[in-house]
């Protein structure tokens, strides 16, 4: 707000000298002299100093009573600014000053020598009443943009008090998905790549390289990941080298070393190792891992030349990507894009994450912006009234038209917001009663108050750019001043567009001013709000995870070990064949088992021990939706449980939750001739596949 008084109080200082002669006597343009050094005053204080309030008032009073009596010993009519001498005084005093000492006194200064003059000298009731309007509605506007600001620093300070009461309340269950998060994927990047590695068909793993990852997911499984120091900085681009050493892949860094958060480097080394053994395992060629520092922003792109896939088909069904990437950078401030196609895959890692758009303004301020325009209108409605019929006909029917459009708009404000088009749209539309205003008074003798478009057009700009992102506000507000100044310039000329007319340009110029004030601000409280919510949820999550992660780690690692321990002790010590296509067909067996349970855990297991059961009949079972409540679970582990067909070769079951309760597919047909016991939940029994459903339940617990 004081940048907006400061240039106020700069761009009226031309403003000052319209209608006034060197004719006139020197102690007035010495007392006018001396209100442009009081509104120079007042730029130095709202930018720099912030303690001359006296020191205006004092100018202000010696220029006032310079101009009362220069005019009273002279035979002219008497010359009264309202507008242009006193209202950035008065904007300071009201918006800034905040002395009510001061204030009064100037109040008095002013009518004092505006009684004196209308007392002695014909003024002219007309232009003095529209000058005091016209001061009082810029005043207001002001006012109402100073609340404005203050009701977007309170509703910023609320809503991080209600994220914090919000983190209190769900902090420990915060904590735990954090740690079930880091705990999913160091087992996708662990134990799972090693069962897989030995148990799926396209593995062409060396017995050595085998035991040795066996070795390795032992060991992990044997003690809990220690905490990382988060003070500690390491360079990403060193960390991602030796994840994927020796590896069939191409590094390039730019520059060759880049330092981040521990946290952050270990983030990066393990989503880009999981994005590219995904390239290696389906693309041909060999992948391109790019490191990049863009000002602030690190990133890390993984790019391969592979046959592409349906991304969006995949949310929800992988540990890999949605896991050991998304996920992983996500929970470090950062963000995961994976892009796919024809020509192949890029996934696309970044720290921190971009800012959001400017969320616009919120409700308490989008409401008092919603009154901004209403003491604007209602100058322009009072300066054509004053016009007198019929001068007035044409102006009030075109200022009626453009104010029902302002008025529609405020409403949307206040709802919501105004899309992009529309804010555009009414730009144009004040724009064009700017064009008949000043195109009418081509060529005929006027002054400042037969320009009625000008405030108008005001009022349109702090309708349309309030709440609008700075990449719309920005062009549309250069937009409406730059036209605005070519159309006086053309049909006015340029010498009474920077002389007599500068008025009219200065109101649509200040009004501009004052609303990108409001997007900035609203902008930047945005992006502070974005900021804050990401540290303060990465401290929370990790403050909250140090008192649980334990627990977690230890519960499930335990349970891992009962799994598959003996297993992988056996590989490593070689009384296992890892080439053995029945050591083979045990490590895919369990790599699903260990899929199914990190899904379901901490909750109940019996879901994945009844899908271990039909996998030992033969069956590929796969649960493509872990998210089922505790009484649909128990009506599906009931299902299961009636299932005793063996599945041939490549026979498949899927196993999807809806809202009408869970679906299993089985992939050749169940016959149910056979097997009478599961016709109570047969869907669908086609020649090619059985779907059998669960009763129709709620999904929550």
């Amino acid at each position: 707000m004081e940048i907006a008084v400061a240039i106020i109080a700069l761009l009226g200082l031309p403003k000052m000298a319209t209608g006034v002669t060197f004719q006139e006597t020197p102690t007035m343009l010495f007392g006018l002299a001396v209100l442009a050094a009081a509104h120079l005053v007042i730029a130095i204080d709202c930018l720099w100093i912030k303690r001359l309030g006296w020191v205006v008032f004092g100018l202000t009073a010696v220029g006032t009573a310079c101009i009362v009596l220069g005019q009273l010993s002279s035979p002219d009519i008497a010359l009264w600014r309202t507008d242009a001498w006193f209202g950035s005084v008065f904007t300071y005093a009201i918006l800034l000053l905040r002395n009510r000492v001061l204030l009064a006194a100037l109040a008095a200064v002013f009518v004092a020598g505006q009684v004196t003059l209308a007392l002695t000298k014909d003024l002219g009731w007309v232009p003095q009443l529209l000058g005091v309007i016209f001061t009082g509605s810029g005043i207001a506007v002001l006012c109402v943009a100073r609340m404005v600001t203050i009701v977007i620093a309170e509703e910023y300070l609320s809503s991080r008090l209600q994220r914090a009461e919000q983190a209190v309340e769900a902090g420990e269950a915060a904590a735990r998905a954090e740690a079930m998060a880091g705990l999913r994927r160091e087992m996708h990047d662990s134990l799972l790549h090693t069962l897989q590695r030995m148990g799926a068909s396209w593995s062409v793993a060396e017995p050595a390289e085998i035991r040795a990852a066996c070795k390795e997911a032992a060991q992990r499984l044997a003690t809990v990941p220690r905490a990382s120091d988060e003070h500690a900085r390491l360079d990403v681009c060193e960390e991602v080298r030796e994840a994927l050493a020796p590896g069939r892949q191409v590094i390039t860094s730019e520059p060759e070393a880049i330092f981040v958060p521990r946290s952050v480097a270990e983030a990066f080394e393990g989503a880009a190792r999981e994005a590219v053994r995904n390239a290696l395992k389906y693309a041909p060629g060999v992948p391109e891992v790019r490191i990049t520092l863009r000002g602030e922003s690190v990133r890390v792109a993984v790019i391969d030349d592979g046959p592409g896939f349906d991304v969006a088909s995949q949310q929800g069904q992988s540990l890999g990507l949605e896991g050991s990437v998304v996920q992983r950078m996500a929970a470090v401030g950062g963000e995961a894009r994976v892009l796919s196609g024809g020509e192949g895959t890029t996934v696309d890692m970044r720290w921190p994450a971009s800012a959001p758009p400017a969320g616009g303004l919120g409700a308490g301020a989008r409401r008092l912006v919603s009154w901004l325009p209403l003491p604007l209108l209602l100058a322009t409605f009072i300066q054509v009234l004053a016009m007198g019929w019929p001068a007035m006909a044409a102006p009030m029917a075109a200022a009626l038209g453009i104010a029902v459009f302002i008025l529609i708009g405020a409403l949307r404000v206040r709802r919501g917001g105004l899309p992009a088009w529309q804010a555009a749209t009414l730009c144009l539309a004040g724009m064009a009663a700017f064009v008949y205003n000043y195109t009418s008074l081509r060529g005929v003798e006027s002054t400042d108050w037969d320009l009625w478009a000008p405030t108008l057009v005001s009022a349109v700009l702090v309708i349309a750019l309030a709440g609008q992102p700075v990449k719309v506000a920005v062009p549309l507000a250069v937009l409406v001043v730059v036209g605005a100044v070519s159309v006086s310039g053309l049909t006015l000329g340029w010498q009474a567009t920077l002389q007599s007319h500068f008025g009219g340009i200065l109101a649509v110029v200040l009004y501009a001013v004052v609303t990108l004030v409001l997007v900035f601000g609203a902008t930047g409280v945005s992006r502070h709000l974005h900021v804050t919510r990401k540290l303060a949820a990465a401290a929370t999550l990790h403050a909250q995870a140090g008192r649980v992660r334990d627990v977690v780690w230890v519960e499930w690692l335990a349970r891992a070990r009962e799994l598959t321990g003996d297993f992988l002790d056996d590989v490593v010590e070689g009384r296992r064949d890892p080439q053995d296509p029945e050591t083979r067909a045990m490590a895919a067996r369990l790599g699903a088992r260990i899929r199914d349970e990190l899904r379901l855990w901490p909750g109940p297991l019996d879901l994945a021990t009844e899908l271990d059961r039909l996998r030992g009949l033969g069956w590929d079972a796969r649960l493509l939706d872990p998210e089922i409540g505790a009484t649909p679970r128990a009506d599906l582990v009931q299902l299961l449980r009636a299932v005793d067909a063996r599945g041939e070769d490549g026979a498949q079951l899927q196993v999807v939750s809806e809202p009408s309760g869970s679906v299993v597919t089985f992939t050749p047909r169940i016959d149910l001739v056979q097997h009478p016991q599961l016709r109570q939940w047969v869907s669908l029994d086609d020649p090619e596949f059985t779907q059998l459903r669960t009763p129709e339940r709620g999904r929550d617990d």
